[in-house]
């Protein structure tokens, strides 16, 4: 790719992660959303969500290249949730707005059956109309 357009701007910061899923036990699309904090280093990208009462932990580990994103993502469900603490990743590839403020794009991962599922995926840099921490997810 060329030269990177965002190196003169900083991914690093609190970001609201927010992704779509189909739940074949509730037979239903679903939404998991999380704060979380992103930190840039060179061309990598990571991230870890924010403490929330809801309990889900998301890490992504990702590669910046011009405004491709590419990684990976880990979540370790709410040990008194739906899915009682189990362990879902896989990969994800976002492109980032040009202002910086967004990116946005797909997931890949498995699901309780290993069946391999993709949805969207999206990150936003939370503003005065959208800036409630929230978490939600499997």
């Amino acid at each position: 790719m060329k030269d990177d357009p965002l190196a003169g701007g900083d991914l690093s910061g609190i970001w609201r992660s927010r992704y779509h899923y189909h739940s074949d036990s509730r037979d239903r699309d679903l939404t998991g959303e999380h704060d979380m904090v992103l930190s840039r280093h060179g061309d990598r990208l990571s991230g870890a969500s924010l403490p929330s009462e809801e309990g889900s932990k998301l890490t992504l580990n990702l590669t910046v290249d011009g405004r491709v994103v590419t990684g990976t993502w880990r979540e370790v469900t709410a040990a008194a949730g739906h899915y009682q603490g189990a362990t879902f990743h896989g990969a994800m590839q976002l492109v980032v707005s040009e202002d910086g403020t967004a990116m946005s794009g797909r997931w890949v991962g498995f699901d309780r059956h290993l069946a391999v599922d993709t949805d969207t995926w999206e990150l936003v840099r939370p503003t005065r109309g959208n800036d409630q921490r929230r978490s939600t997810s499997r």
